[in-house]
């Protein structure tokens, strides 16, 4: 998205190559071939994830609003990989793991200035309803309290 001098706001959108292709519409994607795409970048996310070494917190934070972007959008309207890198990118500022727009594009290969572009759109899809509640965090919870107790049971059995 980008801002007008007027103020008023401008979305990206595909270019057109040649009068050919203005006129001829692609053919749009059955039920199964979109979840196939949708599936195929769920896990270049988890990837890209990796590839950044973020806590697993940043990568349920993107995959979740990712699937929340499509719930309302097709992949032919928004190309999942840009729709992707932006989920990242915003899940590392919610998680407050400050990641630049720069280092994520130079790190994956890809134009900043995309990721930019599309941060508003993710977020007005999402309804800027950014706080997520990932089920790891009551397992890790869990986790922390047996262990807790653990280390108190030996220590009053020493």
């Amino acid at each position: 998205m980008e801002v007008d001098a007027d103020g008023s706001l401008s979305y990206p959108e595909p270019i057109a190559r040649d009068n050919a292709d203005k006129h001829s519409r692609p053919k749009p994607l059955n039920i199964e071939e979109e979840q196939f795409m949708r599936v195929f970048y769920e896990n270049e996310l988890r990837e890209v994830c990796s590839a950044f070494y973020f806590p697993n917190k940043i990568q349920a934070t993107a995959l979740i609003y990712f699937k929340r972007f499509y719930l309302q959008w097709s992949v032919m309207e928004h190309h999942p990989k840009h729709i992707m890198l932006t989920c990242v990118y915003a899940a590392c500022k919610i998680e407050e793991n400050h990641v630049s727009a720069e280092e994520l594009g130079k790190g994956i290969s890809q134009d900043h200035q995309m990721i930019l572009n599309y941060e508003m759109i993710v977020s007005q899809s999402l309804e800027f309803d950014l706080i997520v509640y990932a089920p790891y965090r009551s397992v890790e919870g869990f986790v922390n309290d047996m262990e807790i107790r653990t280390c108190l049971r030996s220590g009053m059995e020493g």
